[in-house]
């Protein structure tokens, strides 16, 4: 399995465009069990007000803002980033109106902002990406004004772990990415924010799968996994019939363990 912050392959293939990405949110809006869409689950904590400046690094496609555009508030002024331009590309194209977005490429190494130009920064499912995450962590907490906030969504260890349990029955050399998203996980965000903000809370997003077709489930696989999609015709066949003979009782279920992180800066003289 390639490396999660390779940024080369982050960049050029797997997010080179929103393809590999919707698969996964096609399973999950299709699947999941929680009747609450996490879209809005996660705009509910955001508490946005008329006025904010609202960063997002690594907005992905976009899905959060074109999920929630009629709850937007007036005066918003809200700036998408991301590593991938073809991403940039597809946020754009989703959120086009109304005219309060922004969009850039951007490294959450390096922020291209003065410092206190956000009241929110929002980073979903992307920290555990970033090479240098301290330095990701200090920037982000250099752009919050004073008061202002950080959302970091991201996934617990064992995060669909029903899910790699398949892919290792096909495959033994598959290594869980649960082991890999540890560089930032629900059970350690508050220390490796701990730098740079304090105090840190973590909100829990109750969910599983119940996944009833086989199609979806391979596609999120392939769109994950390349040791998997990358393997000849007949052997995807096969991973295919695998997936379908576990399926036999008419649904698989995977279990989630997801949430949202929300904390605020320290005060610069606390900053190492």
């Amino acid at each position: 399995m390639r490396s999660i912050t390779d940024q080369k392959y982050l960049k050029e293939q797997q997010y080179k465009t929103a393809d590999n990405l919707q698969a996964r949110i096609n399973l999950h809006t299709r699947f999941s069990t929680n009747p609450y869409p996490w879209f809005s689950w996660v705009y509910d904590h955001l508490e946005l007000q008329p006025g904010m400046r609202v960063l997002e690094a690594g907005c992905g496609p976009g899905s959060l803002w074109a999920h929630n555009q009629a709850r937007l508030p007036a005066d918003l002024r809200l700036f998408l980033g991301d590593l991938s331009a073809g991403m940039v590309r597809e946020a754009r194209q989703k959120n086009s109106h109304p005219p309060i977005f922004r969009f850039l490429c951007l490294d959450a190494q390096h922020i291209p902002f003065p410092d206190g130009s956000f009241d929110v920064v929002i980073a979903n499912h992307m920290l555990y990406h970033v090479p240098d995450l301290p330095q990701a962590v200090r920037e982000i907490a250099r752009v919050l004004r004073p008061g202002g906030r950080l959302f970091a969504a991201t996934n617990g260890e064992r995060h669909m772990g029903e899910l790699h349990d398949l892919v290792h029955a096909f495959d033994p050399s598959h290594r869980p990415t649960y082991e890999l998203v540890r560089r930032f996980s629900l059970e350690n965000a508050a220390q490796a924010l701990s730098e740079a903000f304090e105090p840190v809370q973590v909100f829990i997003y109750e969910d599983s799968l119940e996944v009833t077709e086989v199609e979806p489930l391979v596609a999120y696989v392939f769109s994950m996994f390349s040791h998997i999609s990358d393997l000849p015709a007949d052997q995807r066949a096969a991973f295919e019939s695998h997936v379908r003979d576990h399926m036999r009782d008419g649904a698989f279920h995977i279990s989630k363990s997801q949430g949202l992180v929300t904390a605020w800066p320290r005060q610069p003289a606390h900053i190492r």
